[in-house]
């Protein structure tokens, strides 16, 4: 869990379908690229070895503390999209990952980006997050629609937004969160 599986800069289309990827720091990174799309991808273990006391959300304060502190864990997860204009993430699953979908300062005002279908279980953080780099409101995603996913025990928000603009968030299903549903935030 200590190296990105598939990393990718400055490209100008990535596609990948139908594959799992797994035991690996982020199992998809793509990074100041034109377009990226995902379909059909399983991540498994990808920033945690997936122990199931640490995801089942029964551990102690302590307990969890001490995991994120270990070799069990690492700062990644199923993926990190960043600087992206146009993404599609669609009909993939995430199980027993660190963070789930997530997605950094990406989309662009004139093509709607899609994160749809998907299913997110046991995340040690956000299952889908649309992130912003500053935390200050002054960026993060543009023109995302987030809709039909099913988000079940992630261990902060289902879904989780932090600045951006024009973004819709339609018909997730957010099921034993530790945190809230949905969180906007900026």
């Amino acid at each position: 869990i200590a190296s990105d599986a598939l990393f990718f800069r400055d490209f100008k289309s990535i596609t990948v379908t139908d594959l799992t990827v797994q035991q690996c720091k982020y199992g998809f990174y793509p990074r100041d690229c034109d377009k990226v799309v995902l379909d059909r991808v399983r991540f498994l273990n990808c920033g945690s070895v997936g122990t199931p006391a640490t995801h089942n959300l029964s551990g102690t304060q302590s307990y969890q503390a001490a995991q994120w502190a270990s070799a069990n864990t690492s700062n990644g997860g199923a993926m990190r999209v960043r600087g992206v204009d146009e993404v599609v993430i669609q009909n993939c699953q995430v199980d027993w990952c660190l963070r789930g979908l997530r997605i950094q300062d990406c989309g662009d005002n004139d093509k709607t980006s899609l994160v749809q279908n998907n299913k997110v279980f046991r995340t040690l953080e956000s299952g889908i997050y649309l992130a912003a780099g500053s935390y200050t409101g002054a960026d993060g995603c543009s023109n995302f629609l987030v809709s039909d996913n099913l988000i079940y025990e992630a261990f902060n928000n289902s879904i989780l937004s932090i600045g951006g603009n024009n973004n819709t968030f339609s018909n997730n299903t957010c099921m034993n969160g530790a945190n809230s549903g949905i969180m906007v935030w900026h």
